[in-house]
Formats: structure tokens, sequence, C-alpha cells
């Protein structure tokens, strides 16, 4: 037979006090400090996991190993790279869409000869 003993949190005297306004900032401030650590980690395991695709093939493998392995370097590649863009938020997605841009976009010509409803010269 099973007895239940009842605690009365009443009667317990914890003396908990809240931390001070202060100390509530810097320790948020770490926490997002490690978590933006944890995603620049993980982008550079994304960008070591491409740079060893080339490199597998000399590595010694049969060519299925290989085939495989490189399968899952570009699949950890990918899964780790949107991961870490997840975590580092939309600035950051900004600023990769940015490095990328190798030109700016023409303008079009829509004046072109030869187009229906123009007369040719």
């Amino acid at each position: 037979m099973a007895v239940c003993v009842g605690l009365d949190l009443n009667q317990l005297s914890l003396d908990i006090k809240p931390l001070p306004r202060i100390f509530v900032i810097p320790v948020f401030f770490m926490e997002f400090q490690m978590v933006k650590i944890f995603g620049f980690i993980l982008l550079g395991i994304s960008c070591v996991s491409f740079v060893m695709i080339p490199v597998v093939p000399f590595l010694g493998f049969s060519g299925i190993k290989i085939a495989g392995i490189t399968t899952g370097l570009i699949i950890t590649g990918e899964v780790l790279f949107y991961l870490s863009l997840f975590i580092l938020g939309r600035s950051f997605y900004d600023k990769i869409k940015s490095f990328l841009k190798f030109r700016k976009a023409k303008n079009i010509n829509t004046n072109l000869p030869g187009q229906p409803g123009q007369m040719s010269m």
C-alpha cells in the first residue's frame, strides 16, 4: 500500500529574489551571441563540406563509395547552409545575396525592330 505525503509549499520559507534588471540584459545578450556563433559554426562546416567534394576522388575510395560520400557531403552542406541562414536571420541572408550578385540587371529594350505592332524600316 502506497502512502502519498503532501507537501505544502506555503509552509516552505524559500527566500528567492528575482535578479536585478542589470543582470538580465547581459545574460540575454550572451545567449544571443552564442546562437550567432553557433550559426557561423554551421556555416563554416557547410563550407568545409563543399570544399571536400573535389577532394574525395583523390582519397582512394571505389566509385560507389565516392558517389555516396559526395552525395552525403552535398546534402549535408545544403542542410547546414540553410539551417545557418535560418539561425543567423534575414540580414545575414541579404548580405550573402548582395555578395553573390555579380552584375546588375540591365534594362530590356522593348522597341526592337521586327516586333508585332511596330513598323520596320
